[in-house]
């Protein structure tokens, strides 16, 4: 027999097994409520080691080349995307979301919502070829991804949630010219349901999301809930809130959530909890309730996510804390949890700090890296691990992070910070309730002669532990230093004690510690330098050398490619690709409107700096509306695009100048107060000892995103300055240089041991 159509049968045995096993249960005695409540007790206690959230997007894109020769895609395609390879990890819970973005699509079978069968989804900018969506292919043969993952997680004993972003927003890229593949029907029919508009959006979070201020949006996210638990053997749903952490207008609109949006959530997770048990009963067996959040309750709470009430009512069972920031350490969101008698499971997300230098994405998103973040988990308490947006079901790493046991002996890389995500993304002065430190090199931190810079790292092995079992681990302490000079520049100090004989390596200055030098904990690192690296002489407009070039002929990736970010704070703005460049345009006119893209650059005031940047102004009714922004730690300066002049506004100076005939490639050139400025090579403005202006000054500021003061001081902006007026203009290309200041990037610790454990 063909094995397609063997795995096929089995499958539909299977399934007819289980749909009799869950019929049967409605002949047998019924279960009261209190012994469902006892029962859902017990299975909250099963271990869940590692809780795998699968995303779901393994149906929508899926790739041809492993079906030639076959029309269709049958069950174990799907399951050998990222699935087949679980059932021999440390695995116990899968979370599998069929949102394909938005609100209302859906690749299971439904009649509340929109059942996303849309064969092949064509992006702009991305290619598509040999990927196909195959919810119709499963369909068609009776069943659908969500059926298929619950057949296979029955069969394996792997526990099994079926996953809702709550107001995902993905689809934020729709425009009125080419719509959005993944934009759903009930935005499209309901636009007024939405927390903005294409023309209207809010300054925190994405115009797209849906507003849950309105009863009709949360009787449609209560019926989703009801639809699957009535019509899928599963374990548990679960409510995935960061996707996305945007929910009430009061919030979007730039304040906090009020009392009654915070009842209104919580009165809809009551609903929920209600509906639950009522179809717990029917069935003869619980469904339990996991609710992912950001790890901070007063964050949350001014959400309107009021997640400490709910764990006080009982109304979810399991707690997932933190994605792409995180606001404690673990150890506060198990506290928290454990409090109220609810599991914990912090999040460890894909890491997204930025790919440049050895300390980038690259080693965060190491085996080594992920087995610290689970043992930082375990040293504080967790129940367990959860991992996010992890495409590769076969790492190695799924092994052995489901328990400290496992992983003693398994070499590890500590960081201070593995995501560095912006709180204030989503809620005013949201960076301000950052408890956990920062650094990475995204987030690097301007150094002062002889002033010390601190920051905690947290490192959950036992290395006594390792020791008593004859495990010999050598830990190099590495930080990420850069224009450092020589390794004497620098002064550590490690819990408080000097550390000597440290040896620099392309920027990375290295200590070797000894297992008693190393708290089970928290442990302060400070740094000090003694002096500046000298500043080269020679001019470097001959240099050919770029700190950074951006050619603008794409957008940078999400709301941030780090180090650059976004700091939009507009009602109205857009941004897209025109012919190559890229079309900033702030159409704001309220006092704090304004769209920027901004670089942490850290150069040195006293050395010489250049800036190129190609521009064609379309329009503007401000000077102040299409700018560039030079700051050095010291002085900062703002060169003004009018259409028919160009300024330096803190210089005071300007000169006609047609901005709006063509590209045209504007240099700015600094050495300590000294500025100038050239047009297409032509010098226009001579600001000679007129680079002035304090960088430090609150009223030489830019409107930022809160928390990111320091890149006032020290960063490369264009966009608009200017919160009524106006502005829209074509960048070609962006690029930068200069003598660097010196700045702590990384920190991190690496444990290595003789020999790796077997899985």
């Amino acid at each position: 027999m063909h094995k397609h159509l063997t795995f096929n049968l089995k499958i539909a045995a299977l399934a007819l097994l289980i749909g009799s096993s869950w019929q049967a249960s409605a002949t047998t005695p019924t279960l009261t409520i209190d012994q469902l409540r006892q029962q859902r007790e017990k299975i909250k206690q099963r271990p869940r080691r590692i809780w795998f959230n699968h995303d779901g997007c393994d149906a929508i894109f899926f790739s041809t080349n492993s079906i030639k020769g076959r029309a269709q895609a049958i069950p174990e395609d799907l399951l050998n995307v990222r699935t087949t390879q679980l059932a021999d990890k440390q695995v116990d819970t899968l979370a599998y979301c069929t949102i394909c973005s938005g609100f209302g699509n859906f690749t299971h079978r439904t009649k509340i919502g929109h059942m996303f069968t849309v064969l092949r989804i064509e992006f702009a900018n991305e290619s598509t070829a040999g990927i196909r969506n195959i919810t119709g292919d499963l369909i068609a043969q009776g069943t659908d991804p969500l059926q298929v993952m619950v057949d296979f997680c029955k069969a394996k004993d792997i526990e099994i949630f079926w996953s809702m972003r709550m107001n995902d927003t993905h689809d934020y890229s729709w425009t009125p010219e080419k719509g959005y593949p993944l934009f759903p029907k009930l935005k499209e029919q309901h636009p007024e349901w939405l927390l903005g508009s294409y023309s209207n959006k809010p300054p925190y979070g994405a115009w797209s999301g849906v507003n849950y201020a309105l009863p009709e949006v949360r009787d449609y996210c209560y019926r989703f809930f009801e639809e699957v638990c009535q019509n899928y053997n599963v374990d548990g749903v679960e409510m995935d809130f960061c996707r996305h952490l945007q929910y009430f207008p009061s919030v979007s609109n730039g304040g906090q959530a009020s009392d009654k949006d915070r009842e209104m959530m919580t009165e809809l997770l009551r609903r929920i909890r209600t509906m639950t048990e009522r179809e717990g009963l029917k069935r003869g067996r619980p469904f339990l309730i996991a609710a992912r959040a950001p790890d901070s309750a007063e964050y949350s709470r001014n959400l309107g996510l009021d997640i400490k009430q709910w764990m006080k009512e009982g109304l979810i069972d399991c707690f997932i804390g933190s994605d792409y920031f995180q606001l404690n350490q673990y150890g506060y969101q198990v506290d928290l949890a454990h409090k109220y008698g609810v599991k914990c499971y912090p999040g460890l997300s894909d890491t997204r700090v930025g790919g440049f230098g050895k300390g980038g994405d690259q080693q965060r998103a190491s085996d080594a890296s992920y087995k610290a973040r689970a043992m930082n988990v375990f040293a504080q308490g967790g129940d367990g691990v959860y991992i996010f947006n992890e495409y590769n079901a076969s790492r190695n790493y799924l092994y052995s992070i489901g328990s400290p046991t496992s992983l003693l002996g398994q070499d590890k890389m500590f960081f201070v910070t593995w995501v560095n995500g912006k709180p204030s993304t989503y809620l005013t002065g949201g960076n301000s309730y950052q408890r956990s430190d920062i650094l990475t090199p995204a987030d690097s931190i301007p150094l002062t002669t002889g002033q010390r810079v601190e920051r905690g790292l947290y490192v959950g092995e036992n290395l006594r532990a390792a020791i008593a079992a004859r495990l010999t681990p050598a830990l190099d302490l590495e930080l990420q230093i850069a224009c450092l000079g020589t390794a004497d520049n620098a002064q550590v100090d490690w819990n408080g004690k000097p550390l000597k004989g440290g040896e620099l390596k392309d920027n990375q200055l290295h200590f070797k510690l000894t297992a008693d030098q190393v708290t089970q904990g928290l442990n302060r690192v400070g740094l000090t330098i003694m002096r500046q690296p000298m500043a080269p002489e020679t001019s470097l407009d001959s240099s050919g050398c770029w700190t950074v070039e951006y050619s603008c002929a794409y957008q940078l990736a999400g709301y941030n490619q780090p180090p650059w970010r976004r700091l939009f704070n507009n009602g109205n703005w857009e941004e897209k690709i025109v012919d190559g460049t890229l079309l900033f345009a702030d159409r704001g006119t309220n006092a704090t409107d304004t769209i920027n893209l901004v670089y942490p650059w850290t150069p040195r005031a006293d050395g010489p700096c250049t800036v190129e940047v190609r521009v064609k102004v379309l329009q503007s009714t401000d000077p102040m509306a299409v700018v560039v922004r030079l700051a050095n730690g010291e002085h900062v300066e703002f060169l003004t695009l009018a259409p028919d002049r160009i300024g330096l506004a803190k210089a005071g100076l300007s000169a006609a100048y047609n901005t709006t005939n063509a590209f045209h490639t504007y240099r700015i050139e600094t050495k300590g107060k000294d500025l100038k400025v050239y047009a297409d090579e032509q010098m226009i403005l001579d600001g000679s000892g007129r680079f002035a202006a304090s960088a430090t000054d609150p009223a030489n500021a830019t409107p930022m995103t809160d928390g990111l003061e320091d890149w006032n001081h020290c960063s490369l902006m264009i966009g608009s300055n200017s919160g009524p007026g106006q502005g829209t203009a074509l960048w070609g290309g962006i690029r930068f240089r200069g003598t660097g200041k010196c700045s702590w990037e990384d920190l991190l610790l690496k444990v290595s041991y003789p020999k790796a454990l077997p899985k």
